[in-house]
């Protein structure tokens, strides 16, 4: 893995297919924006009085309980401002790597964990827009890497007995 498309079928041979694969990713973009256009669009369009309602009440919710919006169960969830309509939105992902910290005194029993996602499906519940994919995260101009840190219980390896 990790070869090029040039390394693949030789400079000659890969211009078609690079130009292809540059046109879908314009395309992708192009439609992207036209999405989080059309929700903005439909977002001005509410009364003012309940614009801000709504802002108001997206500060309320809380990650935690946002799972139902999305399809699929994922393994993070986090906030995110929607590119639409600016009120908190979330995204969800799955987590691509963690790393223990290992300034740990003798007898701790909680560890920090430095844990990294990448982004699958964006839901913005104020303006309904979705976004489904790394590709179409990134191209709304979201970060679709998310990295936090987390206090855990360490896991301890089990005594075998042999006292």
């Amino acid at each position: 893995m990790g070869a090029s498309l040039e390394q693949w079928l030789g400079a000659v041979d890969a211009k078609a297919p690079r130009q292809l694969l540059d046109e879908a990713a314009q395309a992708l973009k192009s439609a992207v924006k036209l999405r989080v256009e059309a929700a903005k669009e439909q977002f001005e369009a509410l009364k003012k009085a309940e614009r801000e309602r709504l802002a108001a009440e997206a500060l309320l919710r809380q990650p935690q309980h946002q799972r139902d919006l999305f399809a699929a169960d994922y393994d993070g969830i986090w906030t995110e401002s929607c590119p639409a309509c600016k009120c908190r939105a979330f995204t969800t992902g799955e987590q691509t790597g963690e790393d223990i910290s290992e300034e740990q005194d003798e007898g701790v029993i909680w560890e920090i964990v430095d844990r990294e996602f990448v982004g699958e499906e964006f839901r913005c519940p104020t303006c309904d827009l979705t976004l489904t994919g790394s590709a179409e995260i990134e191209a709304a101009g979201l970060d679709d890497i998310h990295e936090d840190r987390q206090e855990r219980e360490m896991e301890h390896e089990p005594d075998y007995g042999n006292d």
